[in-house]
């Protein structure tokens, strides 16, 4: 009885990476936010590419849109938020249970608020009434009324040294004689930072310059009013000053661009199979490889397949596959704008022998070659002529690499030439290539 017996080398290189992505709300987070006042969502985002959208959701279910369309960018990320309003201006009911969700475009990246807030009414008047008994008359001077100042808005940023007018609801009394007193103070402690104005009359507005030094990163401040019989008084919403606008720094100078030009470490390999239907003996002995062995900057691509017999080991059929794997050295243009890539190649020598018959082909011995990057299809080239070149446009996949590739300073890929065979039919197809080159254009 005859044994089969299959022989079978395969070499193979695979290279990974993992990339993190994440959202973090950082505001809003528990807490109440007032209707009508302008609020900013802040959240940080790492590794992502695309645009934001922003939600409202209330007790798990979503109330409408923030914003459909925030710009893309990493690090702390800011929107201006009109509490208590949807992008077209719908207006959402007053309570608690609220919580935002960002979330990065055609991905699943997002986050929501850890804790629910709530959204209140802008109260437009604030009394205190007493008590009220049967023995008891309300007079006009026990009612508690406070000045309603209408600008600075909350969450307001004004501009350090560029007129400002502060106004106010002048109705709180039916008094053209009222002076008010107008001062500025820290939001957060209410100490007083100076006086705007030690007696003003009680007219609604006042024009004032606020002073650049207090245009400090994170700090806020209130306007503070009372009127001078010290009866009356409220204060704003609080806002920051930011520092005046200075000059447009000159434009960027145009970028360097430069090109490499650069040949890669070449290693030709092989995957063979051979099916013996005669001694186990015969797998022992050694096999002469088909086709001459590339010189040195030489690639060796293509098949060998062939059919034979012989005395003491009958071999039924040998097949090798060759390809060849380049190993560019392209650092300097890692993480670089990419202009242009253009592989360079040219052939050298040729091999072909196809058997005759009506089920021999030259459908799978022709000219074309393919170009793989971590097994994935790039692009195929022909070369009909020895001594003739050709270049191959890999921009594409050297951009991607660019991009990915900060820590890897190499760019490989396989060429190899078309596997298919006839089956159990005498079929060679080698092609031999020389000195490529690739030519990387990059902006400094």
């Amino acid at each position: 009885m005859k044994k089969l017996f299959t022989l079978t080398l395969m070499l193979l290189i695979g290279t990974g990476f993992i990339f993190s992505q994440n959202i973090t709300i950082i505001q809003p987070n528990g807490g109440e936010l007032t209707e009508g006042t302008s609020y900013v969502i802040k959240w940080n985002a790492a590794g992502t590419t695309n645009g934001f959208k922003i939600t409202l959701w209330r007790s798990g279910s979503l109330v409408g849109i923030l914003k459909s369309e925030k710009s893309a960018g990493n690090g702390i990320k800011n929107f201006n938020w009109k509490v208590g309003y949807l992008e077209n201006g719908s207006k959402v009911n007053f309570g608690s249970g609220y919580k935002v969700k960002v979330k990065e475009k055609n991905t699943a990246v997002a986050d929501e608020s850890d804790n629910e807030f709530k959204i209140k009414e802008k109260a437009s008047l604030s009394i205190i009434m007493p008590k009220i008994s049967k023995e008891s008359v309300i007079k006009v001077s026990d009612l508690k009324v406070f000045i309603k100042v209408t600008f600075p808005e909350e969450g307001g940023k004004y501009e350090g040294g560029k007129p400002l007018t502060i106004t106010w609801n002048k109705n709180f009394v039916n008094n053209s004689s009222t002076q008010v007193k107008i001062s500025l103070h820290d939001a957060k402690n209410m100490n007083k930072l100076e006086d705007i104005s030690p007696s003003h009359p009680n007219n609604g507005s006042f024009q004032w310059n606020p002073p650049s030094k207090y245009s400090w990163p994170g700090s806020e401040y209130v306007i503070y009013m009372m009127t001078t019989d010290q009866k009356f008084d409220g204060k704003s919403g609080s806002f920051s000053i930011f520092a005046p606008k200075t000059d447009p720094p000159p434009p960027p100078k145009e970028p360097t661009k430069k090109v490499i030009a650069i040949s890669p470490v070449i290693t030709n390999k092989k995957t063979e199979n051979h099916t013996n239907s005669g001694q186990a003996e015969c797998l022992s002995m050694g096999m002469s490889i088909p086709g001459r062995n590339a010189v040195s900057k030489e690639l060796k691509t293509g098949h060998w397949k062939m059919k034979e017999k012989g005395v003491k080991c009958d071999w039924s059929v040998n097949e090798y596959y060759f390809y060849s794997n380049l190993d560019f050295d392209i650092s300097p243009a890692a993480s670089k704008k990419i202009i242009r890539a253009e592989l360079m190649i040219t052939l050298s020598g040729t091999e072909t022998n196809i058997a005759p018959g009506p089920v021999a082909t030259n459908e799978y011995c022709n000219s074309e070659s393919l170009i793989f990057r971590k097994n994935k299809y790039l692009k195929s080239f022909s070369i009909f002529e020895e001594g003739k070149s050709v270049k191959i446009n890999l921009l594409d996949s050297v951009k991607e690499w660019s991009a990915l590739n900060q820590v890897i300073p190499h760019y490989t890929i396989d060429i190899k030439g078309k596997l298919d065979y006839v089956t159990n039919q005498h079929s060679i197809c080698l092609r031999y290539y020389m000195s490529p080159i690739l030519f990387v254009e990059y902006e400094e």
